[in-house]
């Protein structure tokens, strides 16, 4: 398996194991990532393992610039 980061996707990212959080009344229990380069914590990682065609590529960095804005956006909420 070849995981990277979602954010800078450098492959220095190291596992945890869990966090329990409240979110909404109830608990829930996700795996706990860490970037060595950018700081990143999270459960969403990226498995770059397998070849996947160019469209479905774009899908998913398209993806993934909506949810580092979305971060973006929310870090600065709370600064």
């Amino acid at each position: 398996m070849d995981l990277r980061c979602p954010i800078c996707r450098s492959s220095r990212i190291n596992y945890y194991g869990t966090s329990t959080t409240m979110g909404g009344g109830y608990k829930s229990t996700d795996a706990k990532y860490v970037c060595e380069d950018c700081r990143y914590v999270g459960a969403l990682v990226l498995d770059v393992s397998e070849d996947i065609d160019e469209k479905a590529r774009q899908e998913v960095e398209k993806d993934l610039e909506k949810i580092k804005l979305e971060m973006d956006e929310e870090y600065k909420r709370t600064q």
